[in-house]
């Protein structure tokens, strides 16, 4: 969407004197990180499939402006720029990331305009967010997104205040380029997205929809509410026809050319996507803050489009096989297409996605502020209901002073070989942080 950005750089170049208030912040993070690899994994076994270095580091920098112009424009810039040892060894190979970069225009008292890239923040959910619909996806296991990278979408937006509702409209262009370096593009299509939010009562209550561009319509709700100073309790559902998850499905069986073994073919498709079923999604969660600021969460998430016991025993069947053909010398793995099918589980990031590929999840966490001078303490556990294996992550920061914080993260999975947490391939990690702030 060059033409929009380019419109935008445009009025961020307003000189900064004109601006009523203009501010800035960032910082600088390195993380240097370590993990004991697991031998015995079923998409790493022996490390023998994905070849990863045990030790590694990742640095990145964080820039935020933001500018007023008398309370009619508004302008936000997240900058986002990353070094990371896994994925290169030069200069070159540093990645920088606009995540935000939007104005917002006041239109009266009833009505707000928002044009560019921006993160939207919908639902109530600590860990999960199925009424986030076009949010960046969020990571269990780092809810808080410590390194800051979340990007956002390139929209037009608008806000309508009318008698205590809030309603607003999401316009999410897709744009064809012609040419490498076009500027002005083709409308292509068109996604589009929608909140309705009133307080009814004490509670915080939202509906919200999805659609267009060829993607699967949504439609969910979302509610909190908070019972005395202390206790929040939230919810939200959403559901969609058809599933866009990728199902793994056995195309044929093996079989023997002059005495050498062709493996089978598999598929890991989108099989479900055209089925009028309906797949929902949802969280029930909690939190309590105690007078002393020690916080305790916790969280349910049910998503139907998991994988549910039978479904999960064939991914580990075909994990199983393939580690066998790989290691076996009486098959034919010289075509292509059955060397693709032999690597398919291991390469495709699904079976490691942010939120679990199974159905049931439990999300616990206590913070304790200040349990050492300067010292902050996390611990939070995710665990896999449908098989009981889990990630423990423990933290611990330490910030001497307003501009100095340095951090321990560990992430330990347990589970037996099979299961969701056990088939990976670490044992456990361990990260050492140091943030700048400015």
């Amino acid at each position: 969407m060059r033409l929009l950005l380019v419109i935008l750089l445009l009025i961020m170049g307003i000189d900064k004197a004109a601006a009523q208030e203009f501010g800035y912040r960032g910082s600088l993070k390195n993380e240097a990180s370590y993990r004991k690899l697991s031998n015995k994994s079923l998409l790493n076994p022996n490390n023998e499939v994905l070849n990863l270095e045990k030790g590694y580091n990742l640095t990145s920098f964080n820039l935020f402006c933001d500018a007023d112009w008398e309370n009619k424009i508004k302008g936000h810039l997240n900058l986002h720029a990353f070094y990371d040892t896994q994925e290169g060894d030069s200069i070159s190979d540093v990645k920088v990331n606009i995540n935000e970069l939007f104005f917002n225009f006041f239109l009266g008292e009833r009505l707000e305009l928002d044009l560019g890239k921006e993160i939207i923040e919908w639902g109530t959910g600590y860990a999960w967010n199925p009424t986030a619909v076009i949010s960046p996806l969020k990571n269990p296991k780092d809810p808080r997104d410590r390194l800051e990278a979340l990007s956002g979408l390139e929209m037009v937006k608008l806000n309508l205040f009318l008698g205590g509702f809030t309603i607003t409209g999401v316009a999410l262009p897709e744009l064809d380029f012609p040419r490498e370096y076009a500027y002005l593009p083709r409308w292509k299509s068109t996604e589009w997205a929608g909140k309705v939010y009133k307080l009814v009562e004490d509670i915080d209550l939202s509906f919200v929809a999805f659609g267009g561009g060829g993607s699967k319509s949504v439609l969910g709700m979302n509610f909190s509410r908070v019972l005395g100073n202390n206790l929040e309790v939230h919810g939200e559902i959403a559901g969609k026809e058809g599933s866009e998850n990728f199902y793994l499905e056995k195309k044929s069986e093996e079989y023997s050319v002059n005495g050498t073994l062709v493996p089978r073919v598999y598929e890991y498709s989108q099989s479900r996507k055209d089925e009028k079923k309906i797949y929902s999604q949802y969280v029930l969660g909690s939190q309590y803050t105690f007078q002393n600021g020690i916080n305790l969460a916790i969280e349910y998430f049910h998503n139907n489009e998991g994988y549910n016991n039978k479904e999960w025993s064939e991914i580990i069947e075909f994990l199983k096989y393939s580690n066998q053909a790989l290691n076996d010398d009486r098959y034919n793995l010289q075509n292509g297409e059955n060397m693709g099918n032999i690597y398919l589980s291991r390469t495709n990031g699904y079976l490691n996605s942010l939120t679990g590929v199974r159905r049931n999840y439990l999300f616990l966490r206590g913070y304790i502020p200040s349990i050492l001078r300067h010292s902050d303490t996390e611990i939070i556990l995710l665990n896999s209901l449908d098989d009981g294996s889990s990630v423990i992550i423990p933290t611990l920061s330490y910030e001497p002073l307003g501009y100095l914080s340095l951090y321990l993260l560990m992430n330990i999975f347990l589970g037996r070989g099979e299961s969701e947490f056990g088939i990976l391939h670490e044992n456990y990690t361990v990260n050492l942080g140091l943030k700048l702030f400015f």
